[in-house]
């Protein structure tokens, strides 16, 4: 099954949308990249919302924005965001991993708290997960995407907290108090 994606590779220079940082390291694709799900899979996490999947090569997942958790399952490694503009962000591990019931996943928050951009949300044991599930794969979605023309990203490889991770281009204009861009980051801090 196919689905319409906004999701797209580009260059930064083609875009003027919201910047948002990497909460993770690692390659990134796109959810039709991901050969090894099946269309089911696929299908179902489409219907989340639109975004990307990081091959994860790093340890620590961080918030990518400011704003408050509203959702935090820790057996599946999935945590919904919301932005102080009301803007819905997810961060899973594949629904299958859900087995596991979070064997090598470390919380550094909960439900309800609200979280500054760049705070540790959780920490991965690599060696354990990758015993289990090989590649780490963990989705950020944007679930309001609807009011967005496109997703832009562009890097195929991001640093936690340092690279963008995608550019949210408005069908109208909003508010852009979803997170800081790395340039303005660094300016805030001393």
């Amino acid at each position: 099954m196919q689905y319409h994606s906004i999701v797209k590779f580009t260059r930064p220079e083609l875009t003027q949308g919201v910047s948002i940082l990497s909460p993770a390291s690692g390659k990134l694709k796109t959810i039709e990249q991901l050969d090894w799900l099946s269309d089911a899979e696929q299908f179902s996490i489409s219907q989340l919302g639109q975004g990307v999947a990081i091959l994860v090569s790093s340890q620590t997942v961080l918030s990518p924005i400011k704003g408050k958790i509203i959702e935090w399952t820790p057996s599946h490694g999935k945590i919904v965001l919301q932005a102080n503009n009301k803007l819905k962000f997810l961060i899973q591990l594949p629904v299958s991993y859900s087995r596991q019931h979070g064997l090598g996943i470390t919380p550094h928050v909960k439900e309800g708290d609200i979280v500054n951009q760049l705070q540790p949300l959780m920490t991965f044991d690599i060696y354990k997960m990758q015993l289990i599930a090989k590649p780490i794969v963990l989705f950020f979605m944007l679930l309001d995407h609807k009011q967005f023309k496109s997703i832009d990203v562009f890097h195929r490889h991001v640093e936690a907290g340092q690279d963008t991770i995608f550019s949210l281009t408005p069908r109208k204009k909003i508010s852009a108090d979803v997170s800081t861009t790395k340039t303005e980051h660094n300016k805030s801090t001393p």
